[in-house]
């Protein structure tokens, strides 16, 4: 067996080692995800509810929770020599090639649309497509993960901090109200996520610090959530629009402190498996593919609901339920099924 065999039979062993809390929190947090994405079909600016603001906050800590965790399992590998490298190789195919996959579809319908081809070229090979800022977000946490491990202020709280709420400030109050721009250039830079990996590389090596923190941490939960939910009514109030309930300075403060309790508290010591864990799990499990997928699911569905109901419009917190539900089975249904017939393109092509 080669050098770079032996290698890549390392890090296939370490990047692919379960551990069932971690994957119920991807299920959860995928879970987030795609209720995030049907909230605006369900509620508009007159309809929506206290409560459903509310719900919506606590989904906020969604992708930190992809990124915290990318970091707590990546933090203390040994690049040292070819490792990283093959590191490089291995995890940037695993995001990148389904990724392109997946924007296919969209780069079709931008030609299709008469854009400009140079445009389309751009979006397909930078993440501008649909929500795929993440994967560019990902792959920076990867080719900086070498200054993560060896620049101790790149993996500090208060520097991660001070970047990501100073970022986030700035575009919600002063760039967006003038320019809006491509969710790849606001939420694809590492500085708009980049307290959620330093909290990530922190506190796996420093859990004991969150574990005597546990009483302080949650009242802070509490009420950066309610700071939260007062931000959102204001943004939305002054955007009328629902984009108020996404990303800004307090859903910041919000998930650094939810990212805090869940990767600080270890709580996989505690954690029970049953039908309904093992359920999450088994979406955290698909979550890239999922991520990837779900909001063609979501057309699809739509069109599905057109066809068979006609004017059936789902709307409140009923039809929210609903209809993430709907197109999270949905989804994972196809990409089972895909992975058990054509195992290895569905791994390629589609991150399962």
């Amino acid at each position: 067996m080669s050098k770079l065999n032996v290698h890549e039979k390392y890090f296939q062993t370490i990047t692919e080692r379960r551990i069932p809390y971690f994957d119920f929190l991807r299920g959860i947090a995928i879970i987030m995800v795609c209720a995030i994405h049907t909230f605006g079909q369900c509620y508009n600016l007159d309809s929506v509810s206290f409560f459903a603001v509310a719900v919506r906050q606590i989904m906020n800590c969604a992708v930190p929770i992809f990124c915290a965790s990318s970091a707590y399992f990546f933090i203390d590998r040994d690049f040292c020599g070819s490792n990283y490298a093959c590191f490089l190789k291995k995890q940037i195919i695993r995001v990148y090639v389904p990724l392109l996959f997946c924007s296919i579809p969209y780069f079709i319908l931008d030609l299709k649309n008469g854009n400009e081809l140079w445009k389309a070229v751009l979006n397909l090979f930078f993440c501008g497509y649909s929500v795929y800022y993440f994967v560019a977000l990902i792959i920076q946490f990867y080719v900086l993960l070498p200054l993560f491990q060896k620049i101790r202020i790149f993996r500090n709280i208060f520097f991660g901090f001070v970047i990501t709420l100073a970022w986030v400030f700035v575009y919600i109050y002063f760039i967006d109200p003038i320019v809006t721009l491509p969710s790849v250039m606001y939420g694809g830079p590492i500085f708009c996520f980049w307290v959620y990996f330093a909290l990530g590389s922190f506190l796996k090596e420093n859990s004991v610090v969150a574990l005597k923190s546990r009483i302080v941490t949650i009242i802070f939960v509490v009420l950066f959530l309610v700071l939260s939910i007062c931000e959102s009514f204001f943004l939305m109030n002054k955007t009328q629009s629902l984009g108020g309930t996404g990303l800004k300075p307090s859903a910041v403060l919000f998930s650094s402190t939810v990212v805090f309790a869940l990767y600080g508290f270890r709580l996989e010591k505690k954690y029970k498996q049953n039908f309904i864990t093992k359920t999450v799990e088994l979406l955290g499990k698909y979550s890239y593919g999922i991520y990837l997928t779900h909001l063609f699911a979501l057309t699809v569905f739509n069109k599905l609901l057109k066809f068979i109901f006609k004017n059936i419009i789902l709307t409140g917190g009923g039809g929210w339920l609903f209809l993430t539900l709907a197109i999270l089975i949905l989804d994972f249904a196809v990409l089972f099924v895909v992975r058990k017939i054509f195992p290895k393109q569905a791994h390629l092509l589609l991150g399962v």
